[in-house]
C-alpha cells in the first residue's frame, strides 16, 4: 500500500486492534493507534507499542486536528 500511495512510513498511521497490530507498525516505523473496542484491551495494545489507544472511532480525526 504503501508503494501504491508513494507515501513514507512515518507519515502513515496503522489503526488495530491487537498486540500483533502494534508490534507491525511499530516495526514498520508507523504510527500505531490502537482501538480499545477490538479484540485486545488497552492495557495489551499500550505494551505491545501503541503510540495512543482510542475508545471510540471519532478520536482519530481528533488526533489529528
Amino acid at each position: 500500500m504503501l508503494e501504491k500511495f508513494n507515501a513514507k512510513p512515518q507519515e502513515t498511521v496503522f489503526i488495530g486492534d491487537s498486540d500483533i497490530d502494534m508490534q507491525t507498525a511499530k516495526g514498520c516505523k508507523m504510527f500505531a493507534i490502537g482501538v480499545s473496542w477490538g479484540f485486545r484491551g488497552r492495557k495489551e495494545l499500550m505494551e505491545a507499542g501503541a503510540d495512543v489507544v482510542i475508545d471510540e472511532p471519532g478520536q482519530i480525526i481528533d488526533l489529528f486536528n
